[in-house]
């Protein structure tokens, strides 16, 4: 798609300890960006988790790094930060944590994932964390630059697929 964009970091030390899992989940879920379990705290209109409480950010923290040390994958990088972001003609925040509720059960539901829909710019755009490490199998999550690109692929025509235009951008750090 000509409008798509990714972003790989090229620091390798992003996301490499526990504080770094918290200050990413509070920057998600954050009062002023988010709705939760329907009460408004501002500007993020919807999120959900995947085996994940959310109702802290501490219970999510400690779950993460539990299934961590349960398989015994503590080092490297921790999470993982994909943000997908839509067109401003795109204004139905509902229809967008719609397509994000999709993306998690799609591509991430063997991981430990927390998503809310953005509502803090011109373009309504998802924040997906998710776990490095997966709950189902224990393996981390370690792709080439090939799998990033399937990977956006598939999540840009998966989002295509609810609307006309084909101008989503994706970012991954």
């Amino acid at each position: 798609m000509e409008f798509s964009k990714m972003i790989l970091p090229n620091n390798k030390s992003y996301y490499k300890n526990a504080g770094s899992i918290a200050r990413l989940i509070n920057y998600t879920l954050a009062p002023g960006k988010s709705y939760y379990d329907g009460k408004f705290l501002k500007k993020v209109h919807y999120c959900a988790s995947n085996c994940v409480d959310i109702s802290t950010t501490y219970s999510a923290v400690c779950q993460i790094k539990a299934i961590k040390q349960f398989y015994d994958k503590l080092d490297g990088r921790q999470m993982y930060h994909y943000i997908l972001s839509f067109p401003s003609s795109v204004q139905d925040p509902h229809k967008v944590y719609e397509i994000g509720m999709e993306i998690m059960h799609t591509f991430f539901k063997d991981y430990q994932t927390v998503f809310a829909v953005h509502e803090d710019s011109d373009n309504l755009h998802i924040h997906f964390v998710f776990n490095s490490v997966s709950y189902v199998t224990g393996k981390k999550w370690c792709p080439k630059y090939k799998e990033f690109y399937r990977l956006k692929e598939a999540v840009e025509h998966m989002a295509d697929s609810h609307f006309c235009r084909n101008d989503i951008s994706v970012l991954l750090e």
